[in-house]
């Protein structure tokens, strides 16, 4: 049973901005399907609230989300599930911003302390390794303290780009800006 982590001071705001100087936001499409995405894709919830960030310094790819009151499982704490779908889409988006194609086969995660309501956690994730079509990654929901609340680890499996259609369109297209940028020449 995690330990409740309420001896910790938590700050109460919405995410929003850079977390830190070095960090740079990450914006994705609301919908690129049939609906809006699951979890970022509606910023007037009181559910969660997630703004993705990448590291100028080590390249780290980062989150802030603030977890409200209807993310509630027990009394008080944010539920498991909101956690896991945090840590599933994050990793995820880790993954892609590698360049892998790649959808989640398993997630395993430790849940080391409960996660009060109204809390903006710090979320890092971070492809750990790779070989054929699977991806392992990793995942990990923190204070700005750096307690840990939850780890995970992910298998993420490779599948044919096309079964993507318009997001892998739009990741290839970001992609190649963002090459042709790096290979400006020098003023």
């Amino acid at each position: 049973m995690p330990k409740v982590a309420s001896r910790i001071k938590h700050k109460h705001e919405k995410p929003h901005g850079s977390a830190k100087p070095c960090w740079v936001e990450v914006r994705f499409p609301e919908s690129y399907g049939q609906g809006t995405n699951f979890l970022h894709g509606r910023h007037n919830s009181n559910r969660l609230k997630i703004t993705y960030f990448n590291n100028k310094i080590d390249g780290a790819f980062m989150a802030k989300v603030w977890f409200g009151p209807d993310a509630e499982g027990p009394p008080g704490y944010a539920h498991g599930g909101s956690i896991a779908a945090v840590l599933d889409e994050a990793m995820g988006l880790a993954v892609w911003s590698k360049g892998f194609r790649a959808v989640s086969a398993r997630i395993e995660i430790d849940y080391k302390l409960l996660l009060p309501l109204k809390t903006t956690a710090i979320v890092k994730m971070w492809v750990h390794r790779s070989k054929g079509r699977k991806v392992v990654a990793k995942g990990r929901v923190m204070n700005t303290d750096g307690t840990i609340y939850s780890e995970a680890r992910g298998l993420f499996i490779s599948i044919d780009p096309a079964r993507f259609g318009i997001l892998s369109e739009k990741m290839d297209q970001a992609e190649q800006r963002k090459q042709f940028r790096n290979k400006k020449e020098p003023d």
